[in-house]
């Protein structure tokens, strides 16, 4: 901890113990130099500030201590309490003594919240050249990335980012204490130790790495349909169910709109970055095209982002990430292509693929199981031919392209 930080939590100190005590509090470095100085006003008001001289009853002290803030010694001196009923001297001292610890062990979670989120945000929209490293990186900081994950980008801007009365915007120490206390109640929330990942990226907005196999969403699964749907589809389903439920648990809590993008699952940790840039994707689009929807994915706005969206640049983006699946794979590229131009007819596109029926109908489900849309159900199809229109007008740069996709393209082939 440096000076300017000791100086900035030993403010926090002094106001938390003056509010606590109803008294004036003073906090000194081992030199007597001045940290912080908090006055208590005689209308039960208390206010920050700094000073050099003790003054309002602090040369008559109530209650004098030398604790330790983080290996750096200091003396917190109280001043004569306002209130009609002090604190006896032993419980004041039992006070103060326990708010110095739980700063002092603050500081060292806010280091780890801080830590964490600096990985996540450098995985997930930088991407990595050594696997190693990362996953050394992230057992250094109790990170499990070796189950299945995919990444739930939640916008709790409403809430993190509110303003209080009189406050031109929330200060850092607030966001930072909102954010981790919504980080908190997604834990809890998911129970299973290392089941969700999360970290803040900003902007009011958490990402949580979602375990994403069998196990992991068991509870949300719809076992009506498991004999319906394929079961990369049963996940998708099972993780918007556990999604929506996440939105409910955590708005008891929340009084402002949350709004949960959910990207697919893309295998190895490089996928991460392409799961991430899928859900940003989608926020954006959402944002732009006033989505009403609390539980979004890129396959849920293809049409309104290729009917609604003004944004040229971002409707590139948006049919690179739709597609980033398969974005590389010229074998199920071309079989989708074809489809299209035979009309939706199995048996043309088969035959001009010189393939049999079987061979192009497995062709089919894959690229329905990778990029989450069934070429042969007409509302999907559209936002496919309008993805691939986008793509042949205007071949999307290494610029246009949401960070996170090259990252993986780069790293991951499918074959």
């Amino acid at each position: 901890m440096n000076r300017d930080q000791l100086w900035q939590v030993a403010e926090v100190v002094a106001d938390r113990i003056a509010d606590l005590l109803e008294a004036p509090v003073h906090i000194t470095d081992e030199q007597g130099e001045v940290l912080a100085s908090v006055p208590f006003g005689t209308d039960g008001s208390g206010g920050n500030g700094t000073g050099d001289g003790l003054g309002d009853g602090l040369d008559n002290p109530y209650l004098s201590a030398r604790l330790t803030l983080q290996q750096h010694p200091l003396q917190v001196i109280v001043g004569p309490p306002r209130g009609a009923q002090p604190v006896p001297k032993s419980v004041a001292l039992s006070l103060v003594e326990l708010v110095v610890r739980q700063h002092s062990s603050r500081t060292e979670m806010e280091k780890q919240f801080e830590a964490r989120n600096n990985f996540l945000a450098n995985l997930l929209t930088r991407g990595f050249t050594d696997e190693r490293t990362v996953l050394r990186q992230a057992r250094s900081l109790d990170i499990d990335l070796q189950r299945e994950r995919t990444v739930i980008l939640l916008d709790a801007s409403g809430y993190i980012l509110a303003q209080t009365t009189g406050e031109q915007r929330p200060t850092n120490e607030r966001i930072r204490w909102r954010a981790q206390s919504l980080i908190r109640a997604i834990n809890e929330f998911f129970r299973m130790s290392g089941d969700a990942v999360c970290g803040y990226m900003g902007a009011g907005t958490v990402a949580v790495l979602k375990g994403c196999g069998r196990g992991d969403l068991l509870t949300w699964i719809d076992r009506g349909h498991t004999g319906k749907l394929t079961e990369t589809r049963v996940m998708r389903k099972a993780l918007e169910t556990a999604c929506n439920s996440m939105r409910t648990y955590l708005g008891n809590e929340i009084d402002a709109r949350l709004v949960a993008a959910i990207g697919r699952y893309y295998p190895s940790i490089a996928g991460l970055a392409a799961s991430y840039a899928d859900a940003a994707v989608a926020l954006k689009v959402a944002k732009e095209v006033k989505a009403s929807d609390n539980i979004i994915t890129l396959q849920q706005l293809g049409l309104d982002a290729f009917l609604w969206s003004s944004n040229p640049d971002l409707k590139r983006k948006f049919a690179g990430q739709l597609l980033a699946p398969i974005y590389q794979n010229t074998e199920l590229l071309q079989t989708l292509a074809l489809f299209f131009e035979e009309n939706f007819s199995p048996a043309a596109a088969a035959e001009r693929l010189h393939l049999h029926r079987n061979s192009l109908y497995y062709r089919l489900d894959k690229m329905t199981d990778l990029v989450g849309l069934d070429p042969r159900v007409a509302n999907e199809a559209l936002q496919l031919q309008l993805a691939l229109h986008v793509l042949e007008e205007s071949t999307p740069s290494l610029d246009s392209v949401p960070v996170g996709e090259w990252e993986y393209l780069e790293q991951t082939k499918i074959s």
